[in-house]
């Protein structure tokens, strides 16, 4: 598919999944974690807008987003909802192709 393409198909799947809360995964995931003053870290693969990263942010998680278009992490900076001071590093990579963090890369 051509870049401009793929570009417009992304900005529109953006408009019609705008304002969408947590996928309930995510929301029935969270329950099994009990409060913890330790830090916790995730990893949001195919971010999207953040609509689950918003809500690890504002639950206290520390949250590496990753998508491979760069309307996703643009959309994702803009939130209104983005939580002051939330610890988010994001990036636009493929996600195979993405560097991670010591803790989440495979062991030899």
């Amino acid at each position: 598919m051509p870049s401009d393409d793929r570009d417009k198909s992304w900005a529109g799947y953006y408009a019609a999944s705008a304002d969408r809360p947590p996928r309930r995964t995510l929301l029935d995931a969270l329950t099994r974690f009990t409060p913890s003053a330790a830090p916790r870290f995730a990893v949001d693969l195919g971010c999207g807008d953040g609509r689950d990263t918003i809500e690890l942010l504002r639950r206290g998680w520390s949250v590496l987003a990753i998508d491979s278009e760069p309307g996703a992490i643009e959309r994702l900076q803009r939130r209104p909802d983005l939580p002051e001071g939330a610890h988010l590093t994001h990036a636009r990579s493929h996600w195979l192709s993405s560097s991670r963090p010591t803790a989440f890369r495979p062991r030899s």
